[in-house]
């Protein structure tokens, strides 16, 4: 059980990264971005 943790945060941090990682950067991050 905690493999399947740690292997869900990272692969929920890497599809976080990829879909809003532009957005984190250029400070663009909104309350609907986040929902």
């Amino acid at each position: 059980m905690p493999t399947a943790l740690k292997v869900a945060a990272v692969v929920g941090s890497l599809l976080f990264t990829i879909d809003q990682g532009g957005a984190l950067v250029q400070r663009k991050m909104t309350g609907d971005r986040w929902i």
